[in-house]
């Protein structure tokens, strides 16, 4: 009951973290400045907070598109990263093989104009900020039996390639990954919607981008759609949470309460008497062959000479090994 009551208590725990992160991006939400691509592109750092804050929502215009690595989608935004993971014996090594993200200006109109907004390169972009679609979410690869015989190229996709030898580097030197690894392929990308709401820092060019501390923005519903849902949602954690912890520390309180007590006399007696039950099992295994030996004593005679040729084997094997254990 204690370890049930204290699962319970930490998942609990766990939804009130999550409805104060989501208390927090409501905050956000709802605070930052808010109007339509033209007035931000005119009025510009007027209508921001002091610390350049602003976010709009509109149509969605770009020029040429980036194109991702593995799938090549049609893109503003790609964040791609391979693994390789392999066992040698018991060790098991794992290793970052190649990160790779880029980013690119796309603008937010209405019919009076237009603001630029920047979608920088991090390969620690989330679905939490950006309006992402998981390509491959650590998608796992490997050559096989026969593959890692020949260090055969792995085909993810037709466009993209594991080739036979893949390195990695490690203390300024390159190492070889071995034949047998198994790879994983994640690949994120932010396709263009014809809507998009943006949350970011309104840079002095007048293009908005990502915060120092925060990140940027893009979501695909409106303002207020998305005040809406994270409210809801964050009272849902709150209320969820609250609950299953208060259960869970009462879980954990009668758990420990109604635990058996252990008297330490008792205990230290138990092990006492556990120290010498083996000395009694060999005094009571000694005794029988004693008085087996003495019964017997006249049966046990036997010719010296014919002493040599007596012996006990197992499976066929002598037990006679003159005197050494083999």
């Amino acid at each position: 009951m204690t370890a049930l009551g204290g699962f319970i208590l930490f998942v609990g725990v766990l939804a009130l973290l999550g409805g104060l992160r989501q208390r927090m991006r409501l905050g956000r939400l709802s605070t930052t400045p808010f109007a339509p691509p033209s007035e931000v592109a005119s009025k510009r750092k007027a209508i921001a907070d002091p610390k350049g804050s602003i976010s709009t929502e509109g149509q969605v215009k770009h020029g040429d598109l980036l194109t991702s690595p593995v799938t090549k989608t049609p893109c503003l935004f790609y964040a791609m990263k391979l693994e390789a993971e392999w066992k040698v014996g018991e060790s098991e090594t794992k290793k970052t093989i190649t990160e790779t993200t880029e980013g690119m200006v796309f603008k937010v109109t209405d019919a009076q104009g237009q603001v630029s907004v920047h979608v920088e390169p991090s390969i620690h972009a989330t679905k939490d900020d950006l309006a992402l679609t998981e390509k491959y979410s650590r998608k796992k690869f490997s050559r096989g039996l026969l593959g890692s015989m020949t260090s055969k190229p792995i085909e993810v996709t037709p466009h993209f390639q594991i080739p036979g030898s893949v390195y990695y580097e490690s203390g300024g030197k390159q190492y070889e990954v071995p034949s047998h690894a198994n790879f994983f392929i994640t690949e994120n990308v932010l396709e263009p919607k014809p809507f998009f709401y943006v949350n970011g820092k309104l840079n002095d060019d007048g293009v908005i981008g990502k915060h120092n501390w925060i990140g940027l923005l893009v979501k695909e519903k409106p303002r207020n759609e998305l005040i809406g849902e994270t409210g809801a949602f964050a009272k849902k954690l709150f209320i969820g949470g609250g609950i299953g912890a208060g259960i869970g520390a009462i879980v954990l309180v009668i758990g420990i309460l109604t635990a058996p007590k252990v008297d330490p006399k008792a205990k230290a007696a138990a092990d006492a008497a556990a120290k010498t039950a083996p000395a009694a099992v060999a005094d009571d295994d000694a005794a029988p062959a004693a008085d087996d030996g003495a019964d017997d004593a006249p049966a046990k005679a036997v010719n010296p000479a014919a002493k040599a040729d007596v012996g006990v084997t197992f499976d066929g094997c002598p037990a006679d090994f003159g005197g050494k254990l083999m």
